[in-house]
């Protein structure tokens, strides 16, 4: 009987611990099956960052849940900033995982804590939830959760965050249990130099948006092949392409970067600044580095290059392309979000750099003369056949006499705006008019008229200068399309070049319009014309009395 009693008695206890187990392994966290851990002993963070940049990371020696040191996270700006982790290149697409992790607040309630899993697929951004926990004022807790790395994810992170912006958190003995990333490394050659193009030719090539916008390969432009990268539908200046390099270049080393980049739209000014930058994570902050910048020419394809050394213990590099930074404080406009396109993107070594430039200086000095006087024949060549096909273009598009644009090229123009309603909401039309062309022509000669149209065009040009167009729509008229509304400076100008005598009297009307929401039914570039004129006869009837007040002309 009482053999019996003990047999029953352990198979109880077996049970319970048993029952239990699941339990004891919430608070005790295992990395026997671990293939990544992080007990952040040796001081460094690793591949962590702070998401967003907008929290800290530091080593903290004050709390630990095994060790002598926790990772921190402090001076949180929102509830989901905290720290991250990408796994694209330590974790495998189409397994699950299973995620461990000690949590320490400094709070004197308890908050929750969440572990989640971030990343991009099918052009959507997902989140899913590892774990939560409500963590106490006192002591750590355990985190624990398990999540699946879906077929096609790109830029996955796993990140911590707290329900509380205020509350700061440690982070310790932090296992991924799983399939290890089987990584097949290419032969090691100790000599071999770096050199990587992107030439767009067979997809993205690991580049994706830096923000919101679109980025896809294009074959409406390119600067070789018969591709590139096409970016639309910018927010913020910051916007645009960007590839991860992090697997590519060394620290310390030297590498050289070439981009070609291209923006044409005619709505956008003729000259933007682009900028080539690098983005990577040092000492748990985030840092931006521009490695060259721009001034480009619309339609024409830039090169931009420069140099860059990545300082040791930089993590999660990469390389973007931007236009310039606005003030602070300064709302970006059209030009600063356009839209631009980006091709043969290369990342070299130095050393590449220097020996193809030794190469190169060999080879000048055993054929310079040859290319000398090759070079003479093709800039004569070239010069008489660019200057014929200029004096072709300056004659179809210019009026000889004022140097305005012709009527050909404003019906043009209208005409694009005719089919293009929308572009006439970021436009003003400043139409203007020479007064008392008759009677300067009947009193003065048809020389000192001529002079007076030459005037108007000339006062036109370099007031509106880069801000838009002008161009001669008959004998004395002339109509500017701007981007900005520069109708008082037009106005000054031409106030200021009648108090000018030359002989003769002179004075010119104008008048500006552009769309008006509350007039238009929809953006018609014939209402804002017509405005412009009934706006700029209103002017000539007034500078009429002025011309007959003082000069007695009817």
């Amino acid at each position: 009987m009482r053999k019996t009693l003990h047999t029953i008695s352990a198979i109880l206890i077996t049970l319970i611990i048993f029952t239990l187990s699941p339990a004891i392994r919430k608070t005790e966290i295992s990395s026997d099956e671990a293939i990544l851990s992080y007990d952040f002993e040796d001081g460094d963070f690793g591949n962590w960052f702070p998401l967003g940049n907008q929290s800290k990371l530091t080593i903290d020696s004050r709390h630990s849940r095994k060790g002598k040191t926790s990772l921190y996270v402090s001076e949180r700006e929102a509830a989901w900033s905290g720290a991250a982790l990408n796994v694209d290149d330590l974790l495998n697409q189409g397994e699950s995982y299973h995620f461990e992790a000690a949590i320490h607040i400094d709070s004197d309630v308890s908050h929750k804590i969440s572990w989640t899993l971030k990343y991009e697929l099918n052009g959507s951004v997902e989140y899913v939830g590892i774990g939560s926990i409500d963590a106490g004022s006192v002591g750590w807790s355990e985190i624990t959760g398990d999540a699946l790395i879906p077929e096609g994810a790109n830029d996955a992170i796993i990140y911590f965050e707290a329900d509380d912006a205020s509350v700061n958190f440690n982070i310790d003995v932090l296992n991924i249990s799983g399939t290890e990333k089987k990584v097949t490394d290419p032969p090691k050659d100790e000599d071999a130099i770096f050199e990587y193009t992107y030439d767009f030719e067979n997809g993205l090539d690991g580049w994706k948006s830096r923000g919101n916008p679109t980025v896809e390969c294009s074959g409406d432009f390119s600067y070789s092949g018969s591709s590139s990268l096409h970016v639309t539908n910018r927010s913020s200046v910051w916007n645009g392409p960007t590839v991860n390099i992090s697997s590519m270049i060394k620290a310390g080393i030297s590498y050289q970067y070439t981009a070609y980049v291209m923006y044409n739209e005619r709505i956008y000014e003729d000259e933007h600044v682009f900028l080539l930058e690098l983005q990577y994570n040092y000492n748990g902050e985030e840092v931006y580095k521009t490695i060259n910048e721009k001034l480009l020419q619309r339609g024409n394809w830039s090169k931009i290059v420069g140099e860059f050394t990545v300082p040791y213990g930089a993590k999660d590099i990469h390389l973007y392309v931007q236009t310039q930074n606005t003030e602070e404080g300064q709302a970006p406009d059209i030009n600063d979000l356009m839209n631009f396109y980006i091709d043969d993107i290369t990342i070299i070594d130095s050393t590449v750099m220097h020996r193809n430039e030794m190469i190169m200086n060999i080879f000048i000095a055993v054929v310079s003369v040859l290319i000398l006087i090759l070079c003479i024949f093709i800039a004569l060549f070239v010069k008489r056949k660019l200057q014929e096909t200029q004096d072709v273009l300056d004659s179809a598009a210019k009026d000889s006499m004022t140097g305005a644009l012709n009527r050909n090229s404003y019906e043009e123009q209208i005409n694009f705006y005719t089919q293009n309603p929308d572009k006439c909401k970021n436009i003003f039309i400043t139409i203007c008019d020479v007064n008392f062309l008759k009677y300067i022509n009947d009193n003065y000669g048809h020389d000192k008229g001529d002079d007076a149209i030459r005037r108007c065009a000339s006062v036109l040009l370099s007031t509106v200068g880069k801000k838009g167009k002008v161009y001669r729509t008959g004998g004395d008229e002339f109509v500017c399309i701007t981007n900005n509304d520069v109708s008082e400076a037009i106005n000054k100008a031409l106030e200021t070049e009648s108090g000018n005598y030359k002989g003769y009297p002179f004075a010119a009307a104008a008048g500006t319009s552009s769309y008006d929401p509350e007039e238009d039914a929809a953006p018609d570039i014939k209402e804002i014309i017509s405005r412009s004129d009934l706006h700029m006869y209103r002017n000539k009837q007034l500078l009429k009395e002025q011309m007959k007040k003082f000069y007695g002309i009817e």
